[in-house]
């Protein structure tokens, strides 16, 4: 029914409508209803009433709106902006023609539109902002800045003594052009560049060496290969001349007091390898036309001999700001040698020691205590002499009895006083040992009685057109001065893959097993992306650090001293696992590192944290290379349970295997491969991996393939 007043009108009719009267204006007014579609619940002030179910409000502290300030908070009662909130943000839209978020505003600096901070303080990388964007092949950016200073401006503080940096770019491609950091700058008028790097060294540097200077620009090649270079500068080979690939001045003036390019084409046209000049008053000269050299390397290359200097008065002189003079090989003269040092305005020589051996000489001065002293030679000095025994001779700087020297060693020598005596009085000492690479023998060459006249011979002035040069060469055992053989031709030696012929046959053996070990991770990865392929996860049990820093420091016998093997671990770990970076990047595949101790197995939560880290690396992806932690494990025999040695690779991989229920654990026995392993440790990997039900297999590397094919090759045990 519906009720009309001039002022209300109400209708009743229709579920849960209102019953009720017209209002007069003047007279009570009573209302009454259904409850069909009542809405009930209760609130809390400050928080943000919402729908619970289908008729019931309610409302919950993690949604908070301050009044007051208009503010609204997620995750927070006490908001500091329009919208704060603690917790994860997650936007997503299939939108491609607008912003998924878009964030406006106007501030000041050193304000910012967006912010973003990871307080996250235990040791982790982790992003601040991360950008991601299709990273197929030669698509995507991860992420675009413009501003009218800075595109990009990274900041870092650092509180520590490790390596950081500013602004870090990583690529890592196949056969394509691959730029870590992409500087690209066009200007009509203007100076341009398109990388800039500035410095304002709060303190001196402390060398010249790689982490002792400071640049404003540093390029660093970490594995030396083949036509790698630190930094590389090139220029187009245009008609434009004053220009280069890489310049360097030693001031900011114009010139520059000194300056120098690599790669320049001068202003005649010449092209230079290396050009440097201090000023304009440095020479010139003049070139005919009819007499035209072109494209100046300043570098010498021979068969027999590199280069000779002879002059009338002065043979040659070098200078140089950092040295004057390297060789590399042994040097000999007829001559003497001699310092020549400036010492109050006079010029004095200071000859060198000379000996019929291959010496070096250790001084210092010590003390004894009660009676008694010793003396530790420097690393330096050990590693110079090797093996070897010195010669120790001590001279007391005071009063005693006298004083003896014992039990020397290539490490040091005990000092006592003579008749037991207690003083601890100073004493110096003179120590001369045999250089570890000592070969007194000199080339045959050089024992001639006449081999200066004939050197100097050979060092012909070709003006003289009465008398010719006494030749030179080599016949593959000896330097001769008869005439030259007639030549033949030339036929180039056969070279082995990866291999350069000119390499001795001790390189080459070196350079052989190298590519042998790479091509063994190569196949490993090939044999790891199938079983992915195959959704089988892969944990890799692998030695290799102290083998690695015995290849980067040329060491060719593997050292007995614990500590000598902790340091070549610690220097061939991040090699190693670069290997095994580079080994699955073909495939896309990111490989983890991680180093255990038996501290790792020894509680049921440090077992629980391997085991999460483990199942984190499948779940993204990523293969797990495991080592036992060298340079920080120094135990030889760490049972665990009773049951192995932690050093030994096969029971180790065999609990790794136990705890993270692997149906298969494979151990190459190959000798010279990623891991060795005796019958008895083999044995405790088999009885570890098969008390969980994990199948044990033994096969050697070249049967890796066919073994996991499920043909008969190898060992299982079950």
């Amino acid at each position: 029914t519906s009720h009309t007043h001039a002022n209300l009108t109400f209708n009743n009719s229709g579920s849960g409508a209102a019953s009720g009267s017209s209002y007069n204006g003047s007279s009570a007014l009573t209302v009454s209803y259904n409850t069909i579609g009542a809405v009930g619940g209760s609130g809390t002030a400050t928080q943000v009433a919402f729908w619970s179910s289908g008729n019931t409000l309610s409302s919950d502290a993690a949604l908070y709106w301050d009044n007051t300030n208009k503010r609204l908070g997620i995750g927070t009662t006490s908001p500091t902006r329009a919208l704060h909130i603690v917790g994860e943000t997650y936007a997503t839209s299939s939108n491609t023609s607008v912003h998924t978020l878009e964030v406006q505003g106007t501030v000041a600096s050193p304000q910012a539109i967006g912010y973003f901070r990871n307080n996250y303080d235990v040791s982790s990388d982790a992003y601040g902002v991360y950008g991601y964007s299709r990273t197929q092949d030669w698509w995507g950016i991860g992420g675009q800045f413009e501003g009218g200073w800075y595109g990009v401006r990274g900041n870092v503080y650092p509180t520590g003594s490790n390596t950081y940096y500013g602004v870090y770019g990583y690529v890592s491609g196949e056969s394509g052009t691959n730029y870590g950091v992409y500087g690209y700058s066009s200007s009509s008028s203007g100076k341009s560049y398109g990388i800039y790097g500035y410095i304002s060294p709060g303190d001196s540097a402390t060398g010249y060496g790689t982490y002792e200077s400071q640049a404003a620009v540093f390029g660093y090649t970490w594995w030396g290969y083949p036509y790698t270079f630190g930094v590389a500068g090139y220029r187009f080979n245009d008609p434009y001349n004053r220009t280069g690939g890489v310049f360097g001045g030693s001031s900011s003036g114009n010139p520059p007091t000194a300056w120098g390019s690599l790669g320049y084409k001068a202003s005649g046209g010449s092209h230079y390898g290396v050009y440097g000049s201090t000023g304009y008053g440095s020479g010139g000269g003049y070139l005919p036309l009819s007499n035209f050299q072109l494209h100046i390397g300043g570098g010498f290359y021979g068969g027999i001999i590199g280069s000779w200097s002879r002059g009338e008065i002065i043979g040659q002189i070098n200078c140089g700001e950092l040295f004057s003079t390297y060789n590399i090989g042994n040097t000999y003269t007829s001559g003497h040698h001699a310092d020549i040092l400036t010492i109050e305005n006079e010029r004095i020589p200071a000859y060198g020691v000379t000996s019929t051996d291959l010496k070096v000489y250790l001084d210092g001065k010590s003390k004894l205590n009660n009676g008694k002293g010793y003396v530790e030679f420097s690393p330096e000095f050990v590693k110079l002499i090797g093996d070897n025994i010195p010669t120790v001779t001590v001279s007391p700087m005071g009063e005693c009895q006298g004083l003896y020297v014992t039990n020397i060693t290539p490490k040091g020598f005990e000092v006592r006083e003579l008749n037991n005596g207690t003083s601890n009085v100073e004493f110096s000492y003179i120590v001369i040992g045999k250089r570890i690479d000592a070969n007194t023998q000199i080339p045959k060459v050089l024992q001639l009685k006449d081999i200066d006249e004939k050197l100097k011979m050979v060092m012909f002035n070709e003006n003289n057109t009465e008398q010719n040069a006494l030749p030179i060469w080599w016949d593959g055992k000896e330097v001769r001065f008869d005439p030259l053989p007639e030549l033949q031709k030339e036929v180039k030696p056969k070279e082995e893959p990866g291999i350069p012929s000119h390499l001795s046959e001790q390189e080459k053996e070196k350079m052989r097993k190298l590519l042998e070990n790479d091509k063994k991770l190569r196949e490993i990865a090939r044999i790891v992306n199938e079983l992915k392929n195959l959704n089988k996860n892969v944990v890799i049990v692998s030695s290799g650090a102290v083998a690695c820093g015995m290849e980067i420091n040329n060491i060719s016998e593997r050292p007995k001293d614990v500590s000598e093997l902790q340091d070549l671990a610690a220097e061939g770990q991040p090699i190693l696992m670069e290997k095994y970076r580079k080994a699955f990047e073909k495939y896309k595949i990111g490989v983890w590192q991680l180093l255990l101790t038996h501290h790792n197995f020894s509680t049921a939560m440090e077992r629980t944290n391997l085991i999460v880290r483990i199942r984190s690396a499948f779940e993204k992806g990523k293969v797990p290379i495991v080592n036992t932690n060298d340079p920080v494990t120094k135990e030889e025999l760490v049972p665990i349970n009773g049951e192995f040695s932690f050093t030994d690779n096969d029971p180790l991989a065999a609990l790794v295997a136990k705890f993270i229920e692997a149906d298969l654990l494979l151990v190459v026995s190959d000798p010279g491969s990623l891991g060795k392993g005796g019958e008895k440790s083999k044995k405790k990997a088999a009885k570890i991996a098969n008390s969980a039900n994990c199948i044990f297999g033994i096969c050697k590397f070249e049967e890796v393939n066919e073994f996991l094919k499920g043909k008969s090759v190898g060992t299982i045990s079950i």
